[in-house]
């Protein structure tokens, strides 16, 4: 465009040669190239001298464009050159009127188009000649057949041009989009285009990104450009012979250059999307849109059954509240009130994914998880999203989670907890835990236990902030009343001097940093509850699996109820700072029972709430039972 050449052959050296070296007719060849090249660099120069200056100006790519054109005939009057002579050389592009067009009679030149010429293109009208009245003998089928192609290319472009740009407009601009909407105004153009015998409509990325970029919003913008293009359309080809072609080629560069730049940036990609990137590139670009098409087609389907695997599944295993879902901590009888009777936890909803999140189910899976939200009515306030059994995740499913996350923000959600199931993070090459950390409304946790302390903690200190970090008996001075806080909390049908007498049955013991309480294997003769300290309980045959023991707590209460005398120790404990525990060893239980056996049932009643919320708690659960989310 800005030299006026045809059509480069990019594989063919010499025309590579003649692009860049040929001065062409006027001499002036390579100026016409070098001076969109020379503006395209200010522009960008200017734009990030405003983003380092944190500044914000949306119009200024499109009034530097136009601002090319009356610059140019600033500088030709104040250096005193005639338009005519710079016309000679080059500068400007060729006139459109009829002597212009080509001997065939289409109106297409360099120059432009005759709106005559080019509407008698689409609406041609016939005239036969005596005896001659089959139009179809004035077809070239063999033209057709070296077309098809182009055709078929130009059919599979119509087809993926929505599902692939407009999720990559929105994610450019940070909008969000309704792809059904979309589908169907593009279904509709087509329609009409067809009626009248028109060409299928496409989506131009580049425009729609730079109308976007430059402020514009909703339909009178949208109607404004519409009724502008017509009116050019139809009566501004006078008007190309007075632009220069610094002007488009500014523009064209321009763009290119951000598209280009913002395809083949490695931002998230593996290196199999990196290589697949660059292929379509290099193959659009040496041997056309069809070649690159098939090249995308191919390489698409390569890195899907790389990446995803041969099965296929619904990326949501399933959902449901967090109603019946109990997190590992305890907590007082008013913070439990709080969760249960102000429907605190049915304002969680959880959402278990699977499988593999890549482009082709990313649009179900957010549209999933946006009518889950939906169809509580506003009720939802809380989104727990467990990537446990997900085994891998592609650069746009990654970039739509973040966009997922912005638009549940706009829903009134207050909280997003993403469970990443792994100590490494999520499994993709993308960073997306540092990129969710950047937004208010997300959080990143290991597993579902401590997404739902999380939340629960939230919603607690909504009502009252000082049962958050509270124990679940209120305690406070010696030993003792610790102790029996602990016991009352624990038989909550106990009163103070029942709890009282039972204690009696418990003997006190201090532990020092790195004593062993026990050892795996050994006889389980005793319970211990924690009134100081922090104890750490693990397997010695699996590496990693452990538990901590903190004061309130009750272990070792399991071998001492069974009661029976070959009841062996399941783990290690050991004391992780200085302790302060009181045990109740196998002989005093077993003058417990014989003396106060209603006591006992007491101890019975304790154990087996304790065990019971060790049971229950979700960490505990098994994924493969569909307790959990479903």
């Amino acid at each position: 465009v800005s030299k006026g050449v045809g059509k480069l052959e990019w594989t063919s050296w010499k025309s590579i040669e003649d692009f860049f070296g040929s001065q062409g007719e006027t001499g002036t060849g390579i100026y016409l190239f070098l001076l969109p090249m020379t503006l395209v660099l200010v522009l960008r120069c200017i734009i990030k001298l405003l983003k380092k200056l944190d500044r914000s100006f949306p119009l200024l790519p499109p009034l530097f464009f136009l601002s090319i054109t009356p610059c140019f005939y600033v500088i030709l009057w104040a250096a005193n050159i005639s338009v005519d002579r710079v016309k000679e050389l080059g500068f400007f592009f060729p006139p459109t009127d009829a002597s212009s067009l080509d001997p065939s009679g289409s109106g297409f030149e360099d120059g432009g188009v005759d709106p005559a010429s080019f509407a008698a293109i689409f609406f041609p009208s016939y005239s036969f000649a005596e005896g001659f009245s089959d139009p179809f003998a004035l077809i070239s089928w063999g033209a057709i057949v070296k077309t098809l192609p182009v055709q078929l290319g130009c059919v599979v472009f119509s087809l993926m041009h929505v599902p692939i740009n407009i999720p990559s407009m929105s994610m450019s601009v940070n909008k969000d989009c309704d792809m059904n909407s979309e589908m169907i105004a593009h279904g509709r153009s087509n329609l009409l285009s067809a009626l009248f015998g028109q060409l299928p409509n496409y989506m131009c990325y580049s425009n729609s990104v730079a109308y976007a970029k430059s402020g514009g919003r909703g339909q009178p913008s949208s109607l404004a450009v519409i009724t502008l293009t017509t009116l050019l359309f139809l009566k501004g080809s006078s008007l190309v012979e007075s632009i220069p072609r610094a002007m488009a080629g500014t523009l064209l560069i321009h763009v290119g250059l951000d598209l280009f730049f913002e395809g083949v940036s490695a931002h998230g990609f593996s290196a199999l999307e990196i290589i697949s990137i660059w292929a379509i590139v290099v193959s659009m670009t040496l041997f056309g849109m069809t070649a690159g098409l098939a090249a995308g087609m191919v390489l698409a389907a390569i890195t899907f059954v790389v990446d995803a695997g041969p099965a296929h599944l619904s990326p949501i295993r399933g959902h449901m509240p967090a109603t019946t879902l109990r997190s590992s901590k305890w907590r007082s009888k008013e913070a439990r009130d709080i969760l249960n009777k102000s429907d605190g936890l049915r304002r969680i909803v959880c959402v278990q994914l699977q499988g593999h999140l890549y482009f082709a189910n990313l649009t179900q899976f957010t549209d999933a998880v946006k009518c889950i939200i939906e169809e509580r009515k506003g009720f939802t306030r809380f989104l727990v999203l467990d990537f446990t059994l997900v085994i891998g995740i592609d650069s746009s499913a990654a970039f739509s989670l973040l966009k997922l996350v912005d638009t549940m923000a706009k829903r009134n959600l207050l909280k997003i907890a993403f469970v990443t199931g792994k100590d490494d993070g999520f499994p993709t090459t993308v960073n997306l835990s540092e990129q969710l950390r950047s937004r208010s409304i997300a959080v990143t946790v290991k597993d579902l236990d401590k997404a739902l302390i999380l939340l629960e903690d939230f919603i607690v200190s909504a009502v009252n902030p000082n049962l958050v970090n509270e124990s679940f008996f209120r305690v406070a001075g010696e030993e003792t009343e610790f102790l029996h806080a602990m016991m009352l909390a624990h038989c909550p049908s106990a009163d103070k001097s029942t709890v009282k007498t039972l204690l009696t049955y418990f003997k006190r013991v201090g532990l020092k940093k790195g004593e062993v309480v026990w050892k795996q294997g050994g006889r389980a003769d005793r319970l211990c509850a924690i009134v100081r300290g922090q104890l750490l309980s693990y397997l010695e045959e699996e590496a990693g699996t452990t538990e901590r023991v903190v004061a309130g707590d009750v272990v070792g209460e399991l071998g001492l109820i069974m009661g029976h005398e070959g009841e062996r120790r399941l783990t290690t404990l050991v004391a992780e700072v200085d302790c302060v525990v009181y045990e109740l060893t196998s002989e005093a239980f077993a003058t417990l029972k014989a003396k106060k056996p209603t006591l006992a049932i007491y101890l019975f009643q304790m154990c087996v709430r304790y065990m019971s919320h060790r049971l229950q708690h979700v960490s505990n659960r098994f994924v493969e039972t569909k307790c959990i989310p479903i």
